[in-house]
C-alpha cells in the first residue's frame, strides 16, 4: 500500500513558501537545515526534509518544491522554477542544472 500524501504542500507554502529569501533561510535554519553561503531560495519554493544539507551558491527557482527524507544539494547546483522533485532520498551533484518544469518522484511505500 502506497502512503498517501498530498502532491503539492500547501500549508508549508502558505507559511515559509511566500517568505522573502532571507527570512526563509532563517526558518529553515531553525530547522536544523544546513544551508551555505550565498544560497537563493526564490519566491514560492519550498524545501522539505529531515537532513537537509543545501551547498554554497545554490539557486532554488521559483514555485519549486522539493521533498525527500534526506536531500542533499551541492555547490552552484540550479534547480528551475515551477520544478518538483519528491522522493525518499536526494542528492543533486556540483554544479547540476534541472530546468523548469521538471518532476522526478519514486515511489513511496511504508
Amino acid at each position: 500500500m502506497l502512503i498517501k500524501k498530498t502532491r503539492i504542500p500547501i500549508l508549508h507554502l502558505l507559511l515559509v513558501g511566500f517568505l522573502p529569501g532571507f527570512l526563509k533561510k532563517l526558518v529553515y535554519r531553525m530547522k536544523g537545515y544546513s544551508i551555505g553561503k550565498n544560497v537563493g531560495l526564490s519566491l514560492g519554493c519550498v524545501v522539505i526534509g529531515k537532513d537537509v544539507v543545501l551547498g554554497d551558491h545554490c539557486k532554488i527557482g521559483f514555485f519549486s518544491i522539493i521533498r525527500g527524507r534526506s536531500i542533499r544539494i551541492d555547490r552552484f547546483a540550479r534547480i528551475g522554477s515551477m520544478s518538483v522533485i519528491d522522493t525518499e532520498r536526494i542528492e543533486i551533484g556540483e554544479d547540476a542544472r534541472i530546468n523548469e518544469q521538471v518532476y522526478v518522484g519514486g515511489m513511496k511505500t511504508p
